[in-house]
């Protein structure tokens, strides 16, 4: 082989490496994200207001009816659409 074909093959292996390594950085990144963005919901949940609303769901992939974006975030606070369920509330007495 002559040096060319070895730096060559020098860049490619760099190359590969430099991109898994990206790869797993942003990964761990998003997981800690995920997990940071999880532990604050539940440390401030009981400051939010959407358990005990009628548009809450519960649900992962839509978590209220009116303001899907805004649920379990601090904008849902003073949300001005919040109406109590009667059946929450009905069942914690």
């Amino acid at each position: 082989m002559n040096s060319l074909q070895l730096s060559i093959g020098m860049l490619c292996i760099s190359i590969y490496f430099m991109s898994v390594a990206a790869l797993l950085i942003i990964f761990i990144h998003t997981c800690w994200f995920d997990h940071s963005q999880d532990a604050f919901v539940k440390k401030r949940s009981k400051d939010f207001p959407c358990g005990t609303c009628r548009y809450f769901t519960g649900e992962s992939l839509l978590k209220c009816a009116v303001h899907p974006f805004r649920a379990l975030t601090i904008d849902c606070i003073d949300c001005r659409d919040f109406e109590p369920d009667s059946d929450y509330s009905l069942a914690n007495e």
